[in-house]
């Protein structure tokens, strides 16, 4: 007899006498959920909407006096969204600041002239080290500016001497101006300036004493200024010049940098081309002297930079036909107006006593 595969389920009847239970939805929980769900929605629109406006960065005003005794008198007044960030001026021959600023503040400049103002100059700069605006010598007075802040990211290596590409030492480095537009930063009388151009440094050796080789790499003229200062937005033009359309090769040498600075190359090329290049350094290390007809007079500056203008104190030794003439506290700064940007800078001295 066959076996039979169909499957029979059995159910009981319901009896209309007898209890029976139906599942009823709570909408209370379910209105809770909706709500819960229609917040969150809200909240993801408002909050992707503003992440734009939210986005913020940093900024940078730096402000530079030529003559590197501070502006005398002039200050720029700083406002982010009619908010006072602050009074600054150049300190020496030049200093900045940061400030945070997010997507459309508003960005205000307020200049007020004091003398001497054929010496200063300034810029402000986005995240990206793009300049957003310059002015001087001689700026002008008043609400010079209002802007919408706009951050855009990342600064290409290269286009400002605050993120500067490394020169290892005794290694060559080649490159090229081709994606620079410029840093706004003026070599001020070297040939053929105009703009698009980068920037290197090179970390400063134990002997404080430098040779810099430019070489000029296609057919376009490489112009370059070589720089030194306490930090990025203050620094002193040492020297410049260009590649020589023959030998297509400049040296350039340096000398008394103290130990652990940088010395700066900004390079470009003749009348805003394009140029190719290399750069190469090497230590000229020290003349040690054994023995001289002329007094010797030993600095020792106690770890500071010898600055333009106001003196430091130091400790001055003068030693002459093998006698001590003096040992003692002494006053120095870097003197002259034109002649203290040359290679071979001028000094001023003073003996002091014990109260300075």
């Amino acid at each position: 007899m066959g076996r039979n595969n169909n499957l029979r389920l059995s159910l009981p009847q319901l009896n209309s006498n007898q209890p029976h239970y139906m599942i009823k939805p709570n909408y209370i929980n379910v209105h809770f959920l909706l709500v819960v769900l229609k917040i969150t929605i809200f909240f993801a629109i408002v909050l992707g909407s503003y992440s734009s406006f939210a986005q913020c960065c940093t900024y940078t005003l730096t402000m530079q006096d030529s003559y590197g005794d501070n502006w005398n008198g002039g200050t720029l007044q700083l406002y982010v969204n009619d908010t006072l960030e602050g009074t600054f001026y150049a300190q020496g021959l030049g200093s900045s600041i940061s400030f945070e600023v997010c997507n459309d503040n508003s960005i205000k400049l307020e200049y007020m002239s004091g003398e001497y103002e054929e010496e200063n100059s300034y810029q402000i700069y986005d995240d990206g080290w793009n300049i957003l605006f310059q002015d001087g010598p001689n700026p002008v007075t008043g609400n010079v500016i209002t802007l919408a802040a706009d951050c855009k990211g990342d600064a290409i290596p290269g286009k400002h001497p605050c993120v500067a590409l490394p020169i290892p030492s005794n290694f060559d480095v080649e490159g090229n101006n081709n994606d620079f537009t410029g840093s706004a930063i003026q070599a001020v009388n070297c040939p053929d300036f105009l703009s698009g151009d980068v920037w290197y440094s090179a970390e400063m050796i134990s002997s404080g004493n430098l040779e810099l080789s430019i070489s000029q790499t296609n057919e376009v003229t490489t112009g370059f200024a070589v720089w030194q200062g306490n930090e990025c937005a203050g620094l002193r033009m040492l020297s410049c010049g260009n590649t020589d359309n023959s030998e297509r090769k400049r040296n350039v040498k340096v000398y008394d940098i103290p130990k652990g600075q940088k010395v700066y190359v900004q390079v470009w090329g003749a009348n805003d081309e394009k140029t190719s290049f290399s750069i190469a350094t090497k230590d000229l290390g020290r003349i040690i002297l054994d023995g001289t007809d002329l007094p010797v007079i030993s600095i020792n500056t106690l770890g500071q930079n010898i600055p333009y203008g106001d003196k430091i104190n130091v400790k001055l030794n003068i030693i002459e036909d093998g006698q001590i003439q003096y040992d003692g506290n002494a006053g120095v700064s870097i003197r002259g107006a034109t002649s203290s940007g040359y290679p071979q800078q001028p000094y001023s001295f003073e003996t002091r006593d014990e109260d300075g």
